[in-house]
């Protein structure tokens, strides 16, 4: 067998890259990506791709996000303060919790976003 990209999934490194680049890059759904590989021979469902583009984006995003966290450089930080209400769930009610949020930098890279509560 050969080596797996992902956990319990087989398709090629070139197919895992196809997928992502037409949903979000090229704006096409899930079902019209099914019918082109229909049409090349390839019978893939709308959940398999799903599941795959989710695999895809928990083991690789994660992966980029952390990467660019350890390029950002330059820290910065609004000292006003914010209230978050809880979302609904089933219990006792929840008090508002206050947080800031601190601004990573990289040089005319990137900017990342990080929600700290207090």
């Amino acid at each position: 067998m050969p080596p797996e990209l992902l956990r319990r999934c087989l398709p090629a490194p070139s197919t895992l890259a196809h997928l992502p680049t037409q949903k979000f890059c090229d704006g096409l759904p899930l079902y019209p990506l099914e019918d082109i590989c229909a049409r090349d021979g390839l019978h893939l469902d709308r959940s398999t791709m799903s599941l795959w583009l989710e695999a895809v984006g928990a083991t690789l995003g994660a992966t980029v996000v952390a990467a660019m966290g350890a390029d950002a450089l330059w820290f910065a930080t609004d000292a006003t303060g914010f209230t978050i209400q809880p979302g609904s769930r089933a219990g006792p009610r929840r008090p508002c919790c206050e947080g800031h949020y601190v601004v990573k930098i990289a040089d005319r890279s990137h900017i990342l976003f990080e929600f700290h509560d207090q």
